[in-house]
């Protein structure tokens, strides 16, 4: 049985990691634009969480994430009252614990003063503290790991009842982030397939773990009707991270470049369902997804091994590499603890190469296995930030133990060798594509600002973007989008227009430079920009749909001016792209009223009425319009 008791060293950890998350905390809720702005992930588990409280805790589909994070928001709100600060202070108290945690496995493993040294670079790590008052499950992570590092016994323990609370905090973890089946699935083939465990204490292991993923299992069972273990995103995030645009980080598959992310889940199943040219349920949408990935590698065998010494590459920390906060960024946004809790993985790498190299032995099998978990994890998948982030912080325990044994000939032949392999490294990183991702972070921090409403404060950070990247379409698009909402025309038609100039075969961005030519009175632009949208998106019923609704704009306008002819022929390009719309229907036989036409606006009524869907009643006050101008005979 470990001892309870702490000792003065742990005590230290635990209140100097107190105090970083205390001074973080009122630093990043005072003066950072994420604290008030949830962004892209964040977003979606606040959402999810919400809506989980609106429903009873109830979730009625396969999980398409893994459940436990927005489950463990959604108790948190229901208690301090949809709370986002009560999320951070709790998580602040978890990342309050890592540098105590550290301290005792890099004791443990490596003595007393590499314990120090092990527990002071998690305090110094820099992104440890930035991801911490986020809405995401990286920092709670990264200290169940640790825990689990804590309180697993040797592997020659034969009392198997010390072997469940571990099993249970792999089974909690697994149902967080799914990837950490690959480590029940390694205790499996060791302690059973292999013997390297006591066959008791692995199974008690194993079924600890067992009890708590099943839950999850049965829920996708029931109701996604498909055997998914925790979640249903994994051939989708593997297509992400191999397929022939990707260059080792987070790239959108083609078609899902503006959707919503909310909307990923559906059109990626929607895209896979149009291919396959049937219905999938969720297990065969991602079964359709990683043999998409597999193409990839057996087509182009050349490019996925570039693209596999990418992913080496920026997991060793060429560059930052962020997809939703870059802590570089906010340093230049208030955030100014990191400039001095500024360590990061190119200063502890050397250092971790040194210990990985000269004291494996000593590292055991289970960090030995967290490790290549998560190396493995990314070379198959994609890097980023947020997801490298549990690697760094399992580093700084190879690191601490290089420190204290700095003295020793081959430790500091090893470092230097690693310095060399940073210095390629830094040499190798692309500032432009850096200077992208954190242009990229800025433009979801403005479009949660959008979504907020806030488009007065949106249109800066979205014009800082466009300085970053000048290049970026969705850049100017998203610009746009903030102006047009303002009243601002003249501007968002130029950004607009310049996104369709970057990105001449993407839609929705023809769809919203048509807008801005109607509203600023260009009808016959729009009507040639909206041509040339629908013949783009001709194999997007859903696009379609939206050019249709513009057409009825533009229709409704041409009517009131006067125009009645003008607004017939928009009209009529309405519905034949929007028939479900009863709107645009309603709108075309008032064209036909206005025209004199009272045989043709009763047809569109009836057409309109089965076409879209709706009842009868809803055209009830064009029928009105009818009789008065028509009477109940035919066509005056």
């Amino acid at each position: 049985m470990k001892r309870l008791a702490l000792e003065r060293t742990e005590v230290v950890f635990l209140g100097l990691g107190l105090l970083l998350q205390v001074v973080f905390l009122i630093q990043f809720w005072g003066t950072s634009p994420f604290a008030d702005n949830l962004i892209v992930d964040a977003h979606r588990y606040d959402h999810w969480a919400t809506t989980l409280l609106e429903n009873g805790f109830r979730h009625d589909h396969a999980f398409h994430q893994a459940p436990l994070y927005p489950y463990a928001v959604a108790v948190v709100y229901a208690i301090f009252g949809g709370s986002t600060l009560a999320v951070f202070i709790l998580q602040g108290l978890i990342g309050a614990v890592i540098p105590f945690l550290v301290y005792r496995i890099g004791r443990d493993r490596f003595g007393r003063t590499a314990g120090i040294y092990c527990a002071a670079l998690a305090l110094g790590y820099g992104p440890l503290l930035a991801f911490t008052p986020r809405l995401l499950p990286t920092v709670p992570v990264i200290a169940l790991e640790l825990l689990l590092l804590d309180r697993l016994p040797a592997t020659t323990e034969t009392r198997w009842r010390r072997w469940i609370l571990p099993g249970i905090i792999l089974g909690v973890l697994c149902i967080t982030r799914p990837n950490l089946l690959l480590l029940a699935a390694g205790v499996a083939l060791f302690g059973l397939a292999l013997a390297r465990i006591p066959r008791k204490s692995a199974l008690a292991f194993l079924v600890a773990a067992a009890v708590v993923i099943l839950p999850v299992t049965a829920h996708n069972l029931v109701h996604g009707r498909a055997l998914v273990l925790v979640a249903s995103h994994g051939g989708e995030t593997f297509y992400h991270g191999n397929n022939p645009r990707s260059v080792g980080t987070y790239t959108l598959m083609a078609g899902l470049e503006s959707a919503d992310i909310y909307q990923q889940a559906e059109i990626s199943k929607a895209l896979a369902e149009r291919e396959s040219g049937r219905r999938l349920n969720v297990s065969e949408v991602q079964n359709f997804w990683l043999g998409k990935g597999w193409d990839f590698i057996r087509d182009d065998p050349g490019r996925y091994v570039w693209l596999e010494f990418q992913k080496l590459r920026l997991m060793l920390g060429a560059e930052e590499v962020p997809d939703i906060y870059s802590p570089v960024l906010e340093k230049s946004m208030g955030a100014r603890l990191l400039r001095i809790v500024c360590l990061s993985l190119p200063w502890v790498l050397p250092l971790a190469l040194a210990g990985l190299v000269c004291f494996r032995s000593r590292l055991g099998p289970w960090l030995t296995g967290l490790l290549i978990v998560h190396a493995v994890t990314l070379l198959v998948f994609y890097v980023s930030n947020r997801y490298r982030l549990p690697l760094e912080a399992l580093a700084l325990l190879p690191a601490g133990a290089a420190l204290a044994g700095l003295r020793q000939r081959r430790v500091q032949v090893t470092v230097l060798i690693g310095v060399v392999l940073t210095a390629a490294l830094a040499l190798s990183s692309d500032p432009d594509r850096a200077k992208e991702s954190r242009a990229m972070v800025l433009a979801n921090l403005g479009t949660s600002m959008a979504r907020a409403g806030d488009h007065a404060e949106a249109i800066p950070i979205f014009k800082r973007v466009t300085d970053m990247i000048p290049r970026w379409a969705r850049g100017h698009h998203y610009l746009g989008k903030a102006l047009a909402v303002r009243g601002e025309m003249e501007s968002a038609f130029a950004s607009f227009q310049m996104a369709v100039t970057l990105e001449p075969e993407q839609p929705e961005l023809h769809i919203d430079l048509a807008r801005a030519s109607a509203a600023l009175g260009r009808g016959d632009d729009a009507m040639r920009t909206l041509d040339h949208a629908a013949a783009l998106a001709k194999d997007d019923p859903a696009r379609q749909a939206e050019i249709g609704s513009v057409w009825t704009r533009i229709g409704v306008n041409r009517g009131m001016s006067g125009d009645a002819a003008g607004a017939r022929d928009a009209l009529q390009r309405a519905v034949a792209l929007a028939p479900r719309d009863p709107n645009a229907w309603m709108a075309l036989a008032r064209a036909n009223l206005d025209l004199g036409d009272c045989d043709a606006a009763r047809e569109v009524v009836e057409r309109g009425v089965a076409a879209s869907g709706v009842r009868r009643a809803v055209f009830g006050e064009v029928e009105r319009l009818i009789r008065e101008r028509c009477g109940e005979g035919a066509d005056r």
